[in-house]
């Protein structure tokens, strides 16, 4: 999974799970209606090495790198005048551990296996006259962190000589001259008429392409 595909993942579960509009924390958009949420993934850590894996699809010769990752997920909600967010948060850690959110996560490659304390952070806001109702928690996340490596393909290769001490047929101190095909290298001495004299000789090869040497 990327990190953006996680970042929707999580934004919409939340906002599911709370019922009330959650955006990404520190945006700088118009004040919001109250009751809602923001939603800050701040911190993440690799727990194991990279692996490399190849496509899905045989015929793709790119891989892609799988790492598992640890995030940390930070919730706030802001409440209504004289409502409770801290309770609301409560809820939500414990609906993380029910089958119907767990399976979710589950089918997303996503999942939720700790959490710290629900914070009440209510109080005074600059004015010090508005009183704020808000609540927070951090909440720890797993998921494998997927990055597409692109390997790039050699299609064709001009101008190659391969110095050898034969022509193929134990004779002689020419340079292989020849061509790839799909799959075979076919290599040999150059001929009077410019053609390539087959040594019989053969290398397994990945590419397609010519060469020809002197």
């Amino acid at each position: 999974m990327a990190v953006s595909d996680l970042r929707k993942f999580l934004l919409n579960l939340i906002q599911t799970e709370l019922g009330v509009t959650v955006i990404w924390a520190n945006q700088n958009l118009p004040k919001l209606k109250r009751p809602f949420a923001t939603l800050w993934l701040y911190g993440s850590r690799e727990e194991a090495y990279t692996e490399s894996r190849p496509s899905a699809n045989p015929q793709d010769l790119n891989r892609i790198l799988v790492t598992p990752t640890e995030a940390v997920l930070e919730v706030q909600l802001f409440g209504e005048k004289g409502t409770f967010p801290y309770d609301d948060l409560e809820h939500l850690v414990g609906r993380l551990a029910v089958d119907s959110v767990v399976n979710k996560c589950y089918l997303a490659g996503v999942s939720f296996f700790d959490s710290e304390a629900v914070q009440d952070i209510s109080g005074l806001l600059d004015d010090r006259q508005t009183y704020e109702c808000r609540a927070a928690v951090d909440l720890h996340v797993r998921f494998m962190k997927v990055i597409a490596d692109d390997n790039t393909i050699i299609e064709q290769v001009e101008g190659i000589t391969i110095p050898a001490s034969g022509n193929g047929d134990g004779t002689g101190g020419d340079n292989i001259d020849g061509v790839v095909t799909v799959g075979q290298l076919i290599y040999g001495k150059i001929g009077e008429d410019g053609t390539i004299e087959d040594g019989g000789y053969s290398i397994p090869v990945n590419i397609s392409t010519e060469f020809k040497g002197t």
